[in-house]
């Protein structure tokens, strides 16, 4: 049964150098006819019209609050009249700073959404203009002082490391204002440069050069020690949160959970198949109004990839993954297993995989270790 959706909208001030989503310019021009597309594909969606209320629905972009709060409160309205939306659920908006003045936000808080996700980055000016970003330090931090005055009582801060270029002590101290808003939630992610993208023909051209392995695994290691420091629970690879505001929706993507997106480029997936729409504005606009489907692609997962999936995603979490009789009994005898879990890197316990925090940085490696013991024997 589905319990959480995915609302994309891909609208944005500017298009960010290293932003490899589907997005596009904003010109308020297409708001309108993209926000009746949404709710139509909403009401059109059989995994929607046969779940229970949800229990997450999340506005990601793009930049959800280019939309007035009328839109998207029309979205939320016929997400609620087709499949209900649970009283306690966690409805999160994502915001950049300069998008989200204070009648936005109290407007926001009255339609529905109860978390907050603000896309700083950093902190520091030269980098903010390194990423392309059209917002300022003092932008950042006055969108999450009105958040915080308007009642938001559960904000995650976005930022970013592993950019090029950029003093240790500017990104550290980028990491540390960032501590000191004392916001609920905290995501890091190290700067991936994704082809197709400007930074990537920045790269190509040798006037970019990538972070290092090892400096990437310094700066994560730190940020890490920093932000556990603060009191915030290192949950998941890339996530830090304060007890009882980990990210609902996001961990049901972590646990293998069924979940549907809607809008450009969204992807949903319900064992054993995952599938996404078009990445093309105008065609999925004409496709709607016409009746057609917007899908794109799909797949059909062998036991194989399923496997995969649910190992690579469940060890990036501080819960890990939890294992069937047969998984645990093949990794219990399995000597290689035996020998990881003798340096302190992992560990079974009550039927779950776990990795220790301390080890985060090797989850992608982890996960291919356990489920190559695993494919032996059952594939």
């Amino acid at each position: 049964m589905v319990k959480s959706l995915y609302v994309h909208i891909p609208f944005c001030r500017q298009i960010c150098p290293y932003c490899a989503f589907a997005s596009v310019r904003d010109n308020c021009g297409s708001h309108d006819r993209y926000v009746s597309a949404v709710c139509k594909e909403v009401i059109s969606s059989m995994h929607l019209k046969t779940s229970n209320p949800l229990d997450s629905v999340c506005f990601g972009g793009g930049t959800p609050t280019q939309l007035e709060s009328v839109d998207l409160g029309r979205i939320l309205s016929t997400i609620n009249e087709v499949c209900g939306i649970a009283t306690d659920a966690e409805i999160t908006i994502e915001a950049n700073p300069g998008s989200v003045e204070n009648y936005k936000l109290e407007a926001l808080l009255e339609i529905g959404f109860n978390r907050l996700s603000i896309g700083v980055q950093s902190f520091d000016a030269k980098t903010l203009t390194k990423l392309g970003r059209v917002h300022t330090v003092d932008e950042a931090i006055e969108a999450f002082q009105f958040a915080r005055e308007c009642g938001f009582e559960n904000i995650n801060i976005d930022l970013m490391f592993s950019i090029p270029d950029v003093p240790e002590q500017t990104w550290q101290d980028s990491i540390r204002k960032g501590i000191d808003l004392n916001p609920d939630h905290i995501s890091a992610y190290g700067l991936i440069i994704e082809e197709g993208t400007p930074f990537a023909s920045l790269r190509d051209s040798g006037r970019m050069p990538e972070i290092e392995e090892d400096l990437d695994a310094y700066q994560y290691e730190w940020i890490r020690r920093e932000v556990t420091k603060a009191g915030y629970i290192h949950y998941e690879v890339s996530n830090f949160s304060k007890p009882g505001h980990f990210c609902s929706h996001n961990s049901a993507y972590w646990s293998d959970k069924p979940y549907v997106g809607v809008g450009l480029s969204s992807h949903s997936y319900f064992y054993p198949k995952r599938w996404w729409n078009t990445s093309d504005l105008k065609s999925y606009m004409e496709r709607i109004e016409r009746g057609l489907n917007v899908v794109e692609g799909e797949e059909r997962l062998s036991g194989r990839t399923a496997l995969r999936d649910r190992f690579w995603l469940g060890l990036r979490t501080h819960r890990g993954v939890r294992l069937t009789a047969d998984e645990e009994l093949l990794l219990s005898n399995n000597l290689r297993f035996k020998d990881i879990q003798y340096s302190g890197r992992w560990e079974i316990e009550n039927g779950f995989l776990m990795i220790s925090p301390d080890f985060f940085v090797l989850a992608d490696s982890l996960a291919v270790e356990a489920t190559e013991i695993i494919e032996y024997d059952l594939f």
